[in-house]
């Protein structure tokens, strides 16, 4: 029984009090608007202007149209607010307030927000907000918030964030866009002058990066971090067209990309005996390399994943097919010294691993080897030597 008399009592101040804050409010349209607890509006429209009525509660038959909001506002139509509101706001169309808003504010089509904003804004296509926004803000299709965010902002399509700083999360189906963003973005195109945190999607962009992009296609000018993508392109990190040999008479050509300490590599080779003349079989491997340079001396490593693409049989047909059970790793060391700002020569030592019961010993693991087991499985580490060129 207390403590229903204590939430009533809680209520009555609540309803009481809101006269006094609207009058102790100066800042917005009216300077002594009248107010009403509940206010309800027939055929009204916020075309005729700001209105100077106040309301706990404001609703309509179409449309509703009020000063400045302490509860709740809904209307099939539109649903608008001149001065600063506190509270939901629920539209079929357009919810809009002219002012500052702190709530929840919904709309089928479009949400509108003139000035700062705190709280949870969505709506079905257009999520605006002309000033400063905290929260979270979410749009079927388009989000935008001209001014600094501090919180979440997702769409179906496009997220565009004009302020110059924003801290948080943003989501999309297609773009992400942001000037100084610290946090995480995730969308099919991700673009910030400076981001501090993650970008994923299948093309991320940024001037300068402290953290990592994952993606396709990887772009940035300054990088202090890590970039994981096919493509990666840094103006102050690497990019390189690479060729080695090794002992065995293996050739090998690939692409070195990425940032000052980090890499990614892609490569494919052959005997040399088939350099010139249809294969019957070619390796295949991908991975990930960490780096060290002073000034033109340079310290490699990376681990890869190789396989074998085998000419299918008949050998005359010009078809290759990847072999089962034929994935195994590769780790190389090596260290070189550049020439000039491109070209450089370097050497090093590669183990490829077979794995007993698993691996498919094809031509490639030849010559000697170590047997060795770990917690159970054995296998066979093979070494290699080589040396190379890069442009």
């Amino acid at each position: 029984m207390m403590k229903k008399n204590i939430l009533f009592a809680m209520a009555l101040s609540f309803i009481f009090m809101s006269p006094l804050w609207a009058q102790e409010n100066t800042t917005d349209t009216q300077e002594d608007p009248d107010f009403d607890i509940f206010y309800w509006e027939w055929l009204s429209t916020p075309m005729l202007g700001p209105s100077d009525q106040d309301a706990l509660m404001g609703m309509g038959l179409l449309f509703s149209n009020v000063n400045r909001l302490y509860s709740f506002q809904a209307a099939p139509l539109s649903a608008t607010t001149s001065g600063r509101a506190i509270g939901w706001q629920l539209s079929g169309i357009l919810s809009h307030a002219r002012n500052d808003f702190y709530g929840v504010q919904l709309s089928g089509i479009i949400t509108n927000v003139q000035q700062d904003m705190f709280g949870l804004q969505v709506s079905g296509a257009v999520a605006y907000v002309d000033g400063n926004f905290k929260g979270i803000q979410h749009s079927g299709f388009l989000s935008i918030v001209h001014g600094n965010v501090s919180g979440i902002q997702s769409t179906g399509l496009i997220n565009i964030i004009m302020g110059q700083q924003t801290k948080g999360l943003q989501l999309s189906g297609i773009i992400n866009s942001a000037h100084d963003f610290s946090g995480a973005q995730f969308g099919g195109y991700n673009r910030a002058d400076k981001l501090k945190g993650l970008q994923f999607g299948f093309v991320n962009k940024a001037t300068e990066t402290n953290g990592m992009q994952i993606g396709l296609v990887n772009f940035n000018k300054h990088q202090k971090g890590f970039n994981l993508g096919l493509i990666n392109i840094s103006e102050d990190g690497i990019f390189h067209p690479t060729y080695w040999m090794d002992q065995n008479q293996y050739s090998y050509i690939g692409f070195q990309q990425g940032t000052k300490h980090f890499y990614t590599i892609a490569y494919a080779g052959m005997p040399n005996e088939d350099l010139f003349e249809q294969t019957d079989y070619a390796i295949l491997g991908v991975g990930l390399g960490i780096r060290e340079q002073y000034k033109q001396i340079f310290l490699e490593t990376d681990l890869s994943a190789q396989t074998i693409a085998i000419k299918q049989i008949p050998f005359e047909s010009d078809n290759y097919h990847l072999s089962e059970h034929n994935v195994y790793p590769s780790y190389r060391i090596q260290g070189g010294f550049y020439l000039t700002k491109r070209i450089a020569l370097y050497g090093g030592a590669n183990w490829i691993a077979s794995i007993d019961d698993v691996t498919f010993e094809s031509e490639i693991f030849e010559g000697d080897f170590e047997q060795l087991s770990w917690k159970g499985t054995d296998f066979k580490l093979y070494p290699r030597y080589y040396f190379g060129i890069k442009l």
